[in-house]
């Protein structure tokens, strides 16, 4: 695989036995989350997040690519001024003239760039209206960006694309050809639900639980996502001093949060009632890590290993509090929030015997009730914190945002649901914070077979890394200004500011984007506008920058903000 790739002019780390590159992968991490860096005007973050990643692409993402330079020189018979070369290809230069006039001498240039591994010689360009031609080629080297790289994840190339043809390419395939990792078998207790699927599953899944987000289904949930942020404004005004002022981790508040908005719009329930589910989910993300972190070793899972048993423990404690809820729902309204759909589909199942084509098992239903949970939980939670942080940073934008919902919402009305779509500069906001702090910083495919992707045939057994954070930080694509905070650059909507390029992703992108946008997107705008609408903010003293990621990007000290009430 590795021969296959450099034959393309694909370069990247060299394999090292069984580890690959895991070892250095770790220390890189290790180093880069060993300080902070500085907040300043500049949110280049890529080399403190992903920082083998990045230094992967930095060392590799050059490669030199061998050509021709062609120089012709032509005789016509019309006057040059009057003509035009039109679009250079390596086949041909179309030419228009007029105003005849003898014997004018014009001289055309092009580059023919070709692969190292392609080196036979390209066409003669062709040319209308030429009585002399005379050709002057010489063999030239030209360093060229290739925004395809790779190193090595244990025993398996991992690719890391960030090439415009190629992102779309795999992101918009209809085929199943580029599928979700297969994850190590004790990942897989945590990771679950219909996102990780393939094929009719995925597919059938997907067609169950989508309703749920629809735009009458989040008109409903609105009142619930209103009544959870309300509750979360009581509890900080408690907090405050006799000047009217706190300070708070908005990090572990906004977790919070999240987490009884998901247990009311999706359980039924709230966040208390829900606590201890959340807090399985957290360890167990936490031990998955761990074993994500290390290499696969075919059967581990059956051997009874502290960590192994643990994490089988919390499996089993998840499932049996989901069931609980289940059954506390049998007989009652079904269809009202997620878990009520899900049910409907189950009854679906049932009076199909079991049908593998219709509906979702009570199995089924467990694993898309803990994607929900752990989905729907930090990602927004990533949101909504590097949000007030950078309000906190750009005192200039939150008096704006602050200005626009308060022109949109009477101070003494109540906040609605139609509104929230007139609050064109608090999504301006939120669309520059994804782009430069998106929650989730890489995603993973799988090539099970060889692949024709834009210009590279991808082999079969890789894994594919789609680097958001790098896509988003690309000064090709977003100019100069690139790691600065400019929600300006939204001002005219998403395809606007991406000139229609696929250089925007946080919700991934094609028939596999994340089918809850709307909601957090609902979450954030509301949440953020009562924050505005009942404090003013700025950053702690002690805030530290330090933002990092594992499965979200999250902040790694916390994010201490000072409140004063309004």
């Amino acid at each position: 695989m590795e021969r296959q790739l450099r034959r393309q002019g694909v370069r990247g780390t060299p394999y090292k036995l069984l580890h690959g590159d895991l070892k250095e992968s770790s220390e890189a991490l290790a180093e880069a989350y060993s300080k902070p860096i500085l907040l300043s005007h500049s949110h280049s973050i890529a080399a403190r997040v992903m920082p083998y990643v990045h230094r992967t692409v930095q060392k590799y993402g050059t490669v030199r690519y061998r050509g021709v330079h062609s120089t012709v020189l032509f005789l016509c018979d019309v006057h040059c001024s009057a003509c035009s070369v039109c679009l250079l290809s390596t086949t041909s230069i179309p030419l228009s003239c007029s105003s005849p006039i003898p014997l004018c001498t014009s001289v055309v240039d092009s580059v023919y760039a070709l692969s190292s591994s392609t080196m036979s010689t390209p066409p003669l360009p062709v040319v209308d209206n030429v009585d002399f031609v005379i050709v002057r080629r010489r063999l030239v080297d030209s360093d060229i960006r290739c925004k395809v790289t790779y190193f090595w994840a244990g025993v398996t190339p991992r690719i890391i694309v960030a090439d415009q043809e190629m992102l779309k390419d795999i992101l918009s395939n209809k085929s199943g050809d580029f599928p979700k990792p297969d994850t190590n078998p004790l990942t897989k207790l945590l990771v679950t639900g219909f996102a990780t699927y393939n094929g009719e599953k995925w597919a059938k899944h997907k067609k169950i639980i989508q309703p749920a987000f629809h735009f009458d289904k989040l008109k409903v949930m609105f009142h619930s996502i209103h009544d959870s942020c309300s509750d979360m404004i009581k509890r900080w005004e408690r907090l405050e001093d006799s000047n009217g002022s706190f300070e708070v981790d908005v990090w572990p508040e906004f977790l919070e949060l999240t987490g009884d908005i998901i247990s009311k719009t999706g359980f039924g329930s709230n966040f208390e009632d829900g606590r201890r589910i959340f807090q399985i989910l957290k360890e167990l993300s936490d031990l998955a890590i761990q074993t994500f972190q290390s290499v696969y070793i075919p059967g581990f899972k059956y051997i009874p290993t502290k960590r192994n048993t643990r994490m089988k423990k919390l499996e089993k404690e998840f499932r049996d509090s989901i069931m609980e809820k289940i059954n506390k729902r049998v007989g009652q309204s079904r269809n009202e929030d997620l878990l009520g759909m899900l049910l409907e589909s189950n009854s679906e199942f049932q009076k199909l015997e079991n049908s593998k084509n219709a509906g979702m098992t009570i199995s089924d239903i467990i694993d898309e009730c803990k994607l929900f949970y752990i989905a729907g939980h930090e990602t927004t939670s990533s949101l909504l914190t590097w949000t007030i942080v950078m309000l906190s940073y750009y005192p200039e934008w939150q008096a704006r945002a602050r200005d626009e919902v308060l022109q949109v919402f009477n101070s003494s009305s109540k906040l609605d649901f139609d509104a929230l779509n007139h609050l064109k500069i608090v999504t301006m906001i939120l669309n520059e914070v994804m782009r430069v702090y998106p929650p989730v910083a890489l995603l993973l495919r799988n090539s099970h077979k060889e692949m024709q992707v834009g210009k590279i045939t991808l082999p079969a057994g890789v894994q594919i890394g789609l680097p958001i954070l790098l896509v988003h930080h690309d000064r090709d694509l977003w100019g100069d200004d690139v790691d600065e905070f400019k929600p300006e650059r939204f001002a005219g909507g998403v395809s606007n500011a991406t000139n229609n390029q696929l250089c925007y992703f946080p919700f991934s992108w094609g028939p596999r984007g994340c089918i809850g946008q709307s909601y957090a997107m609902l979450e954030a705008k509301l949440a953020v506008a009562m924050i505005l609408l009942n404090f003013s903010f700025e950053l702690s003293p002690t805030y530290v920058h330090a933002p990092s990621s594992i499965l979200v990007l999250y902040p790694q000290h916390g994010a201490h903000i000072t409140f004063h009430k309004l």
